[in-house]
């Protein structure tokens, strides 16, 4: 299914939740409490099923991509990868959860973080499939950061009180913006030599004086997903969530060291892309309206093939297949809610 069939999908969806959730009784739509105005349905908050919260955590990103040699995808098929690895990140998150009374959901949240250790990996080769390498470089990907933005609205579609407590489960869509903005820096060469596609001849051996080069990866787009939420016994709390994601994917690459690349975009790469989110997490009731919570996440995302535009300091370009790009993370955080 194409991106724009995917998106005119959920915008249909949308307008479902929100069919169902803005239909009010026709007395409140004439009278509303507290003098509303005429024809509109009061919306206020569900009291106990509200909830702010902010967190520090800790996650793991890992992010590559390879491009071929031309726009068919060969010469070779593989002609560079690069690959970060093991990115640790301290992360800090602000998000809010509203139910209301007519059963609309709305659940919104905001992440920034910063990448304190970590590596990068940069290979060339003339083989296919990995073949030949005649470069590597081996650096550090520290000091760059991440950011995350999602907001999703839906509705209460079950209320159960079982052996879980009282129990809630949310369709929802939505729209979340995802950026890596990752660093190469302290490089070393460990593969030195020429290639024998087009004469290019890769660094001396060892450390790599002056490299200071960055990527950036944005996927955007929207969403479906489920959240699931359950009042347990003896003050607990549990919830869990799910997205599918479809999203557009952009890199852009600063190669400093590059002469014969423009800057500050040497490269361009676009291309669609999935995702999947999955979260689970626990929260503890303490006195009055605030809760201590732990939240465990885990996102797996990918794109399909799509296009390589470099950018050359003469201002000209040339094109070639973008393979594709792999980005999955780990998360826990821990935090505080406020219980509306």
């Amino acid at each position: 299914m194409g991106r724009r069939s995917n998106h005119h999908l959920a915008i249909l969806f949308a307008a479902a939740l929100l069919g169902d959730g803005l239909s009010a009784d026709p007395a409140q739509a004439e009278e509303g409490e507290g003098g509303g105005a005429p024809g509109l349905p009061q919306i206020t908050l569900a009291m106990n099923d509200s909830s702010s919260d902010i967190a520090l955590g800790y996650r793991q990103d890992n992010l590559k991509w390879t491009i071929a040699g031309n726009a068919a995808g060969n010469g070779p098929n593989i002609l560079s990868e690069l690959d970060w690895t093991n990115l640790e990140i301290q992360q800090v998150e602000a998000r809010t959860r509203l139910t209301f009374t007519n059963d609309l959901y709305l659940r919104g949240g905001l992440s920034l973080g910063r990448i304190v250790k970590g590596q990068n990996r940069d290979s060339d080769y003339d083989g296919a499939d990995h073949a030949q390498e005649w470069s590597r470089s081996e650096n550090s990907a520290k000091d760059g950061q991440v950011w995350d933005a999602s907001l999703g609205f839906g509705y209460v579609i079950l209320r159960d009180k079982g052996f879980l407590g009282d129990s809630r489960l949310m369709p929802l869509v939505g729209y979340s913006y995802h950026e890596q903005d990752l660093r190469i820096r302290d490089g070393k060469q460990t593969v030195s030599g020429v290639s024998t596609r087009d004469g290019s001849v890769a660094p001396a051996l060892g450390p790599i004086a002056g490299l200071d080069s960055s990527y950036t990866a944005q996927w955007r787009g929207p969403w479906m997903g489920l959240d699931y939420a359950s009042h347990l016994p003896e003050k607990w709390d549990l919830f869990a969530s799910y997205e599918f994601h479809w999203a557009a994917y952009e890199g852009d690459a600063n190669w400093n060291l590059r002469t014969d690349l423009a800057h500050p975009v040497s490269f361009h790469q676009s291309a669609d892309a999935t995702g999947h989110l999955l979260e689970v997490g626990l929260a503890r009731e303490l006195e009055g309206k605030w809760s201590l919570n732990a939240v465990g996440r885990v996102q797996d995302w990918s794109t399909l093939e799509g296009v390589h535009r470099q950018n050359n300091a003469n201002g000209t370009f040339v094109e070639s297949r973008f393979n594709g790009a792999e980005w999955d993370s780990y998360t826990l955080m821990l935090g505080a809610s406020y219980r509306y």
